[in-house]
């Protein structure tokens, strides 16, 4: 299935986000809804059992854990834009 131009273009905008990560004390606050938005992108063109959505929840609960340093949360972030880049490659 081919995804549509507004979806690829949002989906860029989030994964340059998480590739350059913002130097931001509310970087959980304000990358948790890009990685929610992402998913639910995704979810309009991938099946809910592939190894993708696995891997974003794998994201989403190492950013949960370190959601109190950004430091340590900036790394799993640009693991989610390089998982988003795999996208366009499928």
């Amino acid at each position: 299935m081919k995804i549509a131009n507004s979806d690829i273009i949002r989906l860029t905008e989030i994964k340059q986000y998480f590739l350059d990560p913002p130097y931001t004390f509310k970087l959980y606050a304000q990358s948790t809804p890009l990685l929610e938005e992402a998913s639910v992108i995704l979810q309009k063109y991938f099946p809910a059992t592939d190894t993708l959505f696995q891997q974003i929840g794998d994201i989403k609960q190492q950013m949960d854990e370190l959601s109190q340093s950004a430091d340590k949360l900036r790394p799993v972030l640009r693991n989610a834009g390089i998982l988003l880049n795999s996208v366009n490659k499928r």
